[in-house]
């Protein structure tokens, strides 16, 4: 799996071509490839970090004790009033679990 991103991203950055068979062929320059290989380094790099970003608002809005509707309508920009009374946890029915769950990541945390 790591290998067919980097190789995605030396292509993307023109790098190497995969051919429809699998073979991997150099189309850089050779004076070009040490400043390609670092721009697809940058690339993936970055794109490691959006995919964590993303993984973090997905676990707060896992953890999010608080209206989920309103929740995503504040991440969307949007604005909602705190209680929906509809979701889960404007329901009481998710508020017990999630405090365990955000006790327990903070436990966890400590240690």
């Amino acid at each position: 799996m790591k290998l067919m991103r980097a190789l995605t991203r030396l292509e993307e950055c023109d790098v190497v071509k995969v051919e429809p068979q699998g073979a991997v062929r150099l189309v850089a320059e050779p004076g070009t490839l040490s400043g390609k290989v670092k721009e697809a380094s940058v690339a993936q790099l970055e794109r490691h970090e959006a995919e964590l970003h993303r993984i973090e608002e997905i676990r707060q809005y896992a953890e999010n004790l608080d209206c989920r509707r309103a929740y995503l309508l504040s991440y969307f920009g949007d604005d909602a009033a705190a209680n929906c009374r509809n979701c889960y946890n404007c329901q009481g029915e998710g508020t017990e679990r999630a405090q365990l769950i955000a006790e327990t990541r903070l436990r966890t945390a400590e240690d």
